[in-house]
């Protein structure tokens, strides 16, 4: 990918129900396309997952402290998935305003996002920026 390549286009009318939403989909990019120049990555994992390390320049905008993601975990492991979904929308939803301002000055870039396992967070990320405008897509692997 060079600078003059974009994204994938995933913009769309708003999905009706919040599953449809997060299991919509979205354009993946592989970890090479990621670190091609003009890509700006943003790290989505705990502040403390990311002080033991990340991609080098990747922007952290956590989207949870680590004790939410450790609740949403258990949660995911003993209850289910669409448990934890769910328990993860409660603690965002307050603080998407305040995620979505801190990032508005990359909206015009190229966007990959990355977390870590599952890459829910991660993917639950790029369809938000997308909704929103921004040209983002989610790191594989």
């Amino acid at each position: 990918m060079n600078e003059s390549d974009s994204l994938p286009d995933q913009s769309r009318r708003p999905p009706k129900r919040a599953e449809d939403f997060l299991n919509g989909g979205f354009g993946l990019v592989s970890v090479e396309e990621a670190l091609t120049d003009g890509i700006v990555l943003l790290d989505v994992r705990t502040a403390e997952e990311f002080a033991e390390g990340s991609v080098p320049n990747a922007l952290s905008r956590p989207l949870f402290d680590n004790m939410e993601r450790a609740e949403i975990g258990t949660i995911y492991k003993q209850i289910g998935r669409d448990d934890a979904v769910e328990k993860g929308l409660k603690f965002f939803e307050p603080r998407i305003q305040q995620f979505l301002s801190s990032i508005s000055d990359i909206k015009s870039q190229q966007i990959v996002v990355f977390c870590a396992r599952g890459g829910m967070r991660s993917s639950s990320v790029v369809r938000l920026l997308q909704h929103h405008g921004f040209r983002a897509a989610q790191m594989q692997g």
